[in-house]
């Protein structure tokens, strides 16, 4: 045959290239005009300054609100979304309003306010179905208050939650009181006044660092439960005082002028370290059980200014070695047989080992290589076995 030669089955490939490129083309083209027709895309602005959200919202810009308090409040079970960005005042007012029901706050910054979060209701007088008021991974920075939380005597305001947030250079990071109840979980605070305030209310603290405060807790007809935490450098570490409860678990506490002072109250340290710091524990009528706590390092391991008033306190187990003085009481005409002592090992500290005069001896404490002599004065200390 004259024509040209086309190996089977090349018309019908080539058919089908052409169909796809065309289908192709197709497209494109509708897309283009779609294009060019259709309307603009237009960025979502964010809420107004001095809104109520009453539905789930996701910032997509920074927002200065420097006239607005709140600058948003938030509805019953409402979560404001930051999307990273930061909610920006000027020194006052306040930023975020939750309702006390519970709301979330998360992903982004709160700085500059005079209060940067807080669950003060819109009616104050309105009945409650209490959620939690959960803040996680925010940043709250630079705030006269940080976080502003409540609960209400005999009353169902929700429970306050807060993870892996960050409160720094605010006079008070968390401020909680009247009957509150808050849980912080893997946060950190530093460089504020006082990181957490609590008066009246019940703190939960795991996880946590704290850095450079001046005062890290403190705690007026508090009770505070903090477990494997961290507290370096603080001016003050925790201070109780008026009726408040302490439980110290698995944490540290070094470099501040008093690691824990405690008051009128019962106060537990289990499992603790404290260290390099100038008074690691002083109590004041304080009652509790200090145990299996290491003390190293401290200008006074422990000091008991005044005997306990209502409850024993049980110091048992502890190491107590390389401080100034070791288990000292001052001195007073009080009764101190509510202080008991037992198993401690008391080494190597500059000053006095074990001087607590009229305490209770619970036995097997051990004492040596201390500065003054007697090495313990109120309890018989017992050779160490070798």
């Amino acid at each position: 045959m004259g024509g040209e030669r086309v190996m089977p089955g090349h018309t019908h490939v080539t058919t089908r290239r052409s169909a796809v490129a065309a289908r192709a083309l197709a497209v494109a083209a509708l897309g283009a005009a779609a294009l060019t027709v259709g309307p603009a895309a237009q960025a979502v602005a964010p809420p107004a300054c001095g809104s109520t959200l009453s539905e789930d919202t996701t910032l997509t810009a920074d927002v200065r609100c420097p006239g607005a308090s709140p600058a948003f409040h938030l509805a019953k079970g409402v979560t404001l979304d930051l999307g990273g960005h930061a909610v920006v005042g000027n020194g006052s007012g306040s930023a975020i309003s939750a309702a006390p029901e519970g709301a979330t706050v998360r992903n982004g910054t709160v700085r500059g306010w005079g209060v940067a979060v807080s669950n003060k209701p819109a009616n104050p007088d309105a009945e409650s179905d209490p959620l939690t008021l959960l803040v996680e991974d925010v940043r709250l920075a630079d705030n006269r208050v940080a976080l502003r939380t409540q609960g209400e005597f005999l009353g169902s305001w929700g429970p306050t939650v807060v993870r892996r947030t960050t409160f720094s250079g605010n006079e008070t990071g968390l401020d909680i009181t009247w009957y509150g109840v808050a849980t912080v979980e893997d946060s950190v605070f530093k460089d504020n006044g006082t990181a957490i305030s609590s008066d009246a209310s019940a703190v939960q603290v795991s996880g946590t660092a704290f850095s450079r405060n001046a005062q890290g807790l403190s705690g007026n007809e508090a009770s505070f439960l903090v477990d494997a935490s961290r507290f370096v450098g603080n001016t003050s570490g925790i201070s109780v005082g008026g009726t408040s409860s302490l439980t110290l678990r698995g944490s540290t506490v070094s470099g501040s002028d008093t690691a824990v002072s405690a008051g009128l109250g019962y106060v537990v340290i289990e499992g603790s370290t404290l260290s390099r710091n100038t008074s690691a524990v002083v109590t004041e009528l304080a009652g509790g059980l200090i145990s299996g706590t290491t003390f190293r390092d401290n200008g006074v391991a422990f000091n008991a200014t005044q005997a306990p008033y209502y409850w024993d306190l049980v110091l048992q187990d502890n190491v107590v070695v390389r401080n100034g003085d070791g288990i000292v009481t001052q001195p007073t005409d009080e009764d101190w047989t509510l202080l008991q002592l037992g198993g401690n090992r008391v080494e190597n500290n500059t000053g006095w080992g074990i001087h607590t005069p009229g305490v209770t001896d619970l036995g097997g404490n051990t004492a040596r290589r201390n500065g003054n002599e007697p090495q313990c004065t109120g309890v018989v200390c017992v050779p160490r076995p070798s």
